[in-house]
């Protein structure tokens, strides 16, 4: 995309947000909420509005690196929000499970089943890493599985 497709088809449909500078894109986005445009007709492909400003605006983005936007604003396409960084960086800045951002994790005191998460009953997560698991839950699905295939 050059200059004057930027001037024709995305600048005229940026909202400049007052507070923060940010130019919003209130178009097509990739469910994530990052703003996308279509190209190549139908059966083309989207590209990313932020990606498109900071190489228009900036230059080539370098290989095997993501644009952080500094702002957090997701569809924003402003070229001095956005800053080159690794994935891993990116991921250390968000707001996942990994991120600075990321709220933190607390503990729960008791299983959905409402047992205590506390000593023996506490057992180690699941392969998956995602929750600690309660034994006294483990043993009751065991047991009924044990019966239903007896």
């Amino acid at each position: 995309m050059n200059i004057d497709e930027w001037n024709e088809r995305i600048q005229p449909r940026l909202v400049v947000d007052p507070e923060t500078g940010c130019w919003r894109w209130p178009g097509w986005n990739n469910g994530l909420g990052y703003g996308k445009i279509q190209v190549g007709g139908r059966k083309g492909r989207g590209l990313y509005v932020h990606r498109i400003a900071y190489e228009l605006f900036v230059g080539p983005i370098p290989e095997g690196m993501d644009l952080d936007h500094l702002c957090r604003v997701r569809d924003c396409a402003r070229p001095d929000h956005l800053e080159p960084v690794t994935r891993s960086e990116n991921i250390r800045r968000g707001a996942g499970a990994g991120g600075v951002l990321a709220p933190p994790y607390v503990m729960p005191e008791t299983c959905r089943a409402g047992h205590a998460l506390v000593g023996d009953n506490l057992g180690p997560p699941g392969t998956d890493g995602s929750h600690w698991r309660c034994r006294t839950c483990d043993r009751e699905d065991a047991r009924r599985r044990y019966d239903t295939h007896r």
